[in-house]
């Protein structure tokens, strides 16, 4: 196992070319899922969308997979499986992930999905630690809840009105923020789509 671990470590970093701390931070990421160890992964986990993308992205134009392409299913479901994640240290990193992100497949998808089902699990959790913000990074935090490339779908719809239901009992402010980021990626994409 020992080797086997070494051997997939040297394949990820020879193949895709990673140098200096980089290296080291997937090195630390692999052994830290491997030993289901969620608060050392989730320390070393990505801060922003650009770092997200650096670790679990695909460059279409390179036709190049970043390191952790083929492992962020696993990866992002490991991350919202723990009930760790009301830890707001780690929650923040994924806020902050979401704020600046635009809807894309496969990784960005399955954090979405998955932030989509903690929040309507959460609600009461993800008002307590969104009402600091601003109001600009809560209706970006839903721009991405809600970004999609059919917001025109009645199910999609649906899920709108369901994450404005949950939230109208809490803050009506939330509930016009998610109204407006909702707006705002209809505008986004076409109805024709």
């Amino acid at each position: 196992m020992k080797y086997f671990l070494i051997f997939n470590i040297f394949f990820v970093l020879h193949s895709y070319s990673i140098i200096g701390q980089n290296s080291q931070k997937i090195t630390s990421m692999i052994s830290y899922f491997n030993d289901r160890n969620y608060s050392s992964f989730m320390t070393e986990f990505p801060e922003t969308y650009v770092d997200f993308l650096s670790l679990y992205g695909f460059d279409l134009d390179k036709g190049k997979a970043a390191p952790f392409y083929y492992d962020s299913y696993k990866h992002i479901n490991f991350i919202f499986s723990d009930s760790l994640l009301n830890d707001t240290r780690y929650f923040e990193k994924i806020f902050n992930v979401a704020t600046s992100a635009k809807w894309d497949a496969d990784a960005t998808n399955y954090l979405q999905d998955n932030l989509i089902t903690f929040i309507m699990d959460n609600p009461q959790y993800v008002y307590n630690f969104i009402k600091k913000y601003s109001e600009k990074d809560i209706k970006n935090f839903f721009i991405f809840i809600l970004d999609n490339p059919h917001p025109y779908q009645k199910s999609h719809q649906n899920m709108c009105d369901r994450l404005k239901d949950l939230f109208r009992g809490i803050d009506k402010n939330i509930v016009d923020f998610i109204e407006q980021s909702y707006e705002s990626v209809k505008k986004d994409w076409p109805s024709s789509y």
